[in-house]
Parts: structure tokens; sequence; C-alpha cells
């Protein structure tokens, strides 16, 4: 990413010039943002559910899916063309977000940007949960990504209200993007990636607390993204174990006893074979030379 920012050509993230950050009472808020970014990644798994689950009922037929994927399309169109800022592309929105410019008067609605900012959390929210239930192939990581640009930008302009001379929202919506998508997708590297977007490593401390806070809160709320649409979508899967004792047991520890258990001989009868004690998940019966030698 640091080489192709130097080529004009190819667009990508701008480099966003961060102050610089030092162990001051400020990390609080930045922990605090952390927390806050758990909590609403896990609203936003549940809200996820809920929408994939309406989804799932009223797409019952091709008709009603094309259906449902016209009026998602329309609802967005609609809501775009009333606020020209909620259209732009994610690559344009997490520019403005990260600039310490702000959001230009021409996209902000009202002409401020602490409604802006609220107006986009919630539309995004909506959106991208919508989204996900559509019977299309469409991304989840980049939306998540631009929704916590936008709620850490919010949360931003909040602290800023509050304690005058404190960083910049734009520091507040790197952190929030790389915070609130570790608590959705459960993933610690999103703070290499952010560092490699931005081109920019003064946020580290900041950028690394929330994201370790964000995913601790996010992992005792909810399940992840991912996780989510696995089950949902049935597919075999891991199940995480909640007992501490059973990653300390053994295979022996599971498996059957052998002496509660008899197989029927080779010299067996049927009215033997009703009386045996037989443990065989599958539709065969396994049937040995004697009981003193147990050999298939």
């Amino acid at each position: 990413f640091k080489t192709l920012h130097e080529f004009t050509e190819i667009e990508l993230f701008e480099v966003t010039d961060l102050p610089k950050f030092s162990l001051t009472v400020e990390l609080i808020s930045f922990a605090v943002l952390g927390v806050v970014c758990g909590a609403a990644g896990g609203f936003f798994v549940w809200w996820c559910s809920k929408t994939y689950t309406f989804g799932k009922h009223v797409q019952t037929s091709r008709r009603r899916k094309y259906l449902y994927t016209c009026s998602v399309m329309l609802f967005s169109t609609l809501v775009q063309f009333a606020a020209p800022f909620l259209g732009n592309q994610d690559r344009r929105q997490i520019n403005e977000m990260f600039s310490n410019k702000g959001i230009s008067d021409e996209m902000s609605i009202l002409g401020s940007e602490f409604f802006t900012m609220l107006v986009f959390v919630i539309y995004k929210n909506v959106l991208t949960a919508l989204s996900l239930a559509c019977p299309v192939p469409c991304g989840s990581f980049v939306p998540t990504f631009v929704l916590g640009a936008g709620l850490g930008r919010l949360y931003g302009n909040i602290v800023n209200l509050f304690i005058p001379g404190c960083s910049p929202p734009s520091a507040y919506a790197v952190v929030g993007a790389a915070a609130f998508t570790a608590g959705v997708v459960r993933v610690l590297s999103i703070s290499v990636i952010v560092f490699e977007l931005t081109g920019d490593m003064k946020a580290m401390m900041p950028v690394l607390l929330a994201v370790l806070m964000a995913y601790a809160t996010n992992a005792a709320l909810s399940l992840s993204l991912y996780d989510m649409i696995i089950r949902f979508k049935q597919m075999p899967y891991l199940p995480k174990l909640q007992n501490l004792r059973t990653y300390r047991q053994t295979a022996a520890d599971i498996m059957f006893n052998a002496d509660a258990f008899t197989l029927p001989e080779k010299d067996s009868t049927y009215e033997d074979l009703l009386f045996c004690k037989v443990a065989c998940l599958s539709a065969s019966i396994p049937v040995v030379v004697s009981r003193e030698n147990p050999v298939f």
C-alpha cells in the first residue's frame, strides 16, 4: 500500500495526516470508543441476523427475490437522492471522514457535520443489513469499515464538543473504523490494514487499544458476522466449547466402553442378535469371529 501511494495513476485512499499521540488521559476516550464500537458491532450483528431472517421469509420464490432486491435498490436510491453524501462511493466517504478538513458544505445535511454523521451511521447500518439479505453477491468488510469510520467521526465530534483541544474527529474516525470492524468480523489484523491504508503510524497506540477493547466487548455480547452467516446458512463449522474442562479431555474419555457392548459372533443366530448391545452409527453391524478373538 505504501508503494501504491507513490503512483498517482492508481486511485487509493488518501494519506491521512494524523496528530502525534502520547500517553495522556485522552487514551481513556479512545478506550471508551473501543467499547462503544464493540457494543455497536454486537447490535449490528444482531440487526443483520434479524434482516437475514426477514429476507429468507419474504424471498420464498424467484419473483419475490427480484422484488426484495429491487425494493432495497429503490430505498437506497431515494435516500441518496435526498442526501448526496450518502450516495458517494465508499472510498470517497472514507477519504472525507479521514480528512482533517471535514465534510464539505455541499455534501453535508442541513450544514451540520454532526447531523450528517448521525444520519450516515443510521442509514449505513440499515442498508448494509438489508443488502446482506439480498440474493446477490455482496461484500461486508468495506461497508463495515466505512460504518465504523462514520461512528468514530460522530464520537469525535461529541468529544470535541465537550473537551476542546483534543484530537480532531478524523483521528477518531480512523480509530473507530478499525475498532468497529475488529468487533464485527472479530479480527485483530485490521490494525495493520488501517496503518497501511492511511500510510500513518502515529495512531498505533489508540488504534491497538480501541481494537482490543472492541474485540473483547463484542466477544462478550454476540457472535461475529461471519459466524452468524455460517449458522444461518447451516454450513458445517466447529462450535465453541463452553466448558473449559472439555479442552483437556482425551479421546479415551469420550469413547464407548468396550465392556458395555457385545458384538455378534459369526455363529450367532438372529435371536442372539436381538439381545446384543451394539454401539454402531452406521446401517451395518460388525460381526466378530468370537468374543475372545474380536476380529471383524
